[in-house]
């Protein structure tokens, strides 16, 4: 059954206090802008920030060949990694 309420990012609250605008990403809560693009565009430029992607779905993957199609998928070394790890990027 499919609902039309918007699931909340994680980091919602945090997001709200720095006045953010939010949208609709396919059923999902995502930051749209925090009301000056260009100086968001400028602080990512020259000094840092964050980028909730929170809002993207997860993969589930099951059966025997699960990580050899994976591996087969992705750029990054999937056979090594261990349960709970995360995939760093290849130098």
């Amino acid at each position: 059954m499919r609902t039309n309420e918007m699931s909340e990012l994680l980091l919602h609250e945090f997001h709200s206090q720095l006045k953010a605008a939010f949208t609709n990403v396919h059923g999902a809560e995502a930051v749209a802008n925090y009301g000056d693009v260009l100086a968001e565009h400028l602080a990512l430029r020259e000094t840092a920030g964050v980028l909730d992607l929170s809002f993207r779905s997860r993969l589930c993957l099951l059966g025997a060949d699960r990580i050899e199609f994976l591996h087969g998928q992705v750029t990054n070394d999937i056979k090594v990694l261990r349960i709970g790890a995360a995939a760093m990027p290849r130098s």
